[in-house]
């Protein structure tokens, strides 16, 4: 079977184009985020976003790595991402991705929750531009990871049929990863 966060790669990449805007609302350690620039090149801008500085620092050496200066670092929540948007003047975007739990390496005592994840979900949506995609990697395992799963599916299912298209994968037992592709229909 192929790699939740590959199928997630794989979709953003049907729909991410060189000049493109793009968001990793969760930078952990920077695969996201390298995936994304190289998606949108030096024309195009990525903002990451993380609570922990550790992820901010492992992105940033990432990048450097790869020689990226196009992809814009910041050590916030993403449930600060409206007054972040409203911060950089940010109206729309091509594609979003998050995973969520905790910083693998790092602590497990640090992980999203289901408030903050609802508050970056609820303006997320809004942030697609028509034809945008975003992916939304849930992980049951974890201490509070089965609420948020849950509240990511609640969610989701409000949208709106006709104009937002939502695959779910997952896999075969009740604590395994789960993979959400949404798709905002142009």
């Amino acid at each position: 079977m192929t790699p939740l966060t590959e199928i997630a790669h794989q979709r953003i990449a049907a729909r991410l184009h060189s000049g493109d805007l793009a968001f990793d609302l969760t930078a952990g350690n920077g695969w996201d985020s390298l995936f994304l620039a190289q998606c949108v090149g030096s024309a195009g801008r990525v903002y990451a976003l993380d609570i922990q500085q550790q992820a901010i620092d492992q992105t940033s050496r990432l990048l450097a790595t790869h020689e990226i200066n196009w992809c814009e670092l910041h050590c916030r929540s993403h449930a600060e991402l409206l007054e972040f948007c409203q911060e950089k003047q940010l109206s729309t975007a091509q594609a979003i991705m998050m995973n969520l739990g905790y910083l693998p390496g790092g602590s497990h005592a640090l992980v999203t929750r289901p408030e903050s994840t609802l508050a970056a979900i609820q303006f997320a949506v809004e942030l697609l531009s028509a034809g945008g995609v975003m992916t939304i990697l849930a992980y049951p395992r974890h201490e509070g990871g089965a609420e948020e799963l849950q509240l990511v599916q609640q969610t989701l299912s409000e949208l709106n049929s006709e104009q937002f298209e939502i695959e779910t994968m997952a896999g075969s037992t009740a604590k395994s990863p789960v993979l959400f592709v949404i798709q905002k229909n142009a």
